[in-house]
This record gives structure tokens, C-alpha cells and sequence, in this order.
């Protein structure tokens, strides 16, 4: 654990004693400067008071991360450590990044910016960066090695899939 005098002042302000919606935590949630902000990002707020997280964890069935409570040990990724997810750049999904949430495969798309009705994005990768505008965009994705990797948009959702398990024994190939 760091000790919380050597943490940026945004997160001394947090108090994580209390429920993250608290009034006193909504507050430090509307900071625009965070620890879970991609330095690329235009900073999109979607005209929320809220500031949203651009990173979490790849949780659900099959993932590092199966349960709310539960890790994997690394010996037990026998996908390989290179080939499997560990947290995501996923800047479209509108996480409050004071939420104590991560990204749940059986409820997002194994897809790339794909917009939702609201504007945000329900797709396992979604980046802020200028560049969508010009037909290509990459995200950001940490692997259980340690490495991180920028993805493509053009990725093919078979392998993205085949990312996030850690023991299905799926090729995952070329990305």
C-alpha cells in the first residue's frame, strides 16, 4: 500500500472510507486531472460534471480477474502472460474514475470505439485520442506480462476475445 502522503493531492482529497458517491468523493470525481488519465486524451467530460477514468481491469469469466474478489495467480495463465489481458484503455465506457469499477467481458462488446445510443462506448477497447477523427485509432492495453501495447482498430474481435481469457487455451496471433 502507498503511503497516502506520497499520493497526488487529487487522491489525498479522495476518502475512500466513504462510498465513492458520496458528496465529498462526487466532488474529487469532478477533478479533471487524475491518476487514470491518459496523458493523449482531449479530455472529454460528454457534459458530465464527473470525470471518467480511461483505464480498467478486464474482469469476468475466463479473465485474470474471474470474480469481484479474485485474482489468478500468474502460474495459472497458461494462454501466455504476453498474449492476455490484464487492463484496458477504455475511455468510451464512462467509468467515474472515483467508481470502483472495472470492465466486465460478458457485458462489453469485443469491439473498437462501437458507439452506444448515449454517445459513450460499450466496446472492450474505445480511446479518446484526436486520431479517430482521421480513420484510425489505437488504444492502450497492459498485458499480464507487464508489457504495454498499443491495439489497432482494425483488431479482429476473434482475437480480442481470445485476449481476455488466461487459461482457455485460444491462440490469440497476430494483433
Amino acid at each position: 500500500m502507498v503511503a497516502k502522503s506520497s499520493r497526488p493531492e487529487v487522491v489525498k482529497q479522495y476518502d475512500d472510507q466513504l462510498p465513492w458517491s458520496s458528496s465529498n468523493d462526487l466532488v474529487v470525481c469532478q477533478k479533471s486531472e487524475h491518476p487514470f488519465r491518459c496523458p493523449s486524451s482531449f479530455r472529454s467530460t460528454y457534459g458530465s460534471p464527473l470525470s471518467f477514468t480511461d483505464y480498467a481491469l478486464v474482469t469476468g469469466p475466463g479473465t485474470i480477474f474471474p470474480t469481484r474478489h479474485t485474482v489468478l495467480d500468474l502460474k495459472s495463465i497458461t494462454d501466455g502472460k504476453s498474449n492476455t489481458l490484464f487492463a484496458v484503455e477504455c475511455a468510451g465506457m464512462r467509468i467515474p474514475w472515483t467508481e470502483p469499477q472495472d470492465l466486465d467481458v460478458t457485458q462489453a462488446k469485443f469491439s473498437f470505439n462501437e458507439l452506444n445510443a448515449t454517445g459513450g462506448s460499450d466496446s472492450l477497447l474505445s480511446s479518446n485520442h484526436r486520431l479517430l477523427s482521421k480513420g484510425y485509432c489505437s488504444a492502450y492495453a497492459c498485458f499480464a506480462d507487464g508489457a504495454v501495447r498499443q491495439i489497432s482498430s482494425k483488431i479482429d474481435p476473434t482475437v480480442l476475445r481470445a485476449m481476455t481469457t488466461a487459461n482457455a487455451g485460444d491462440a490469440v496471433g497476430d494483433f
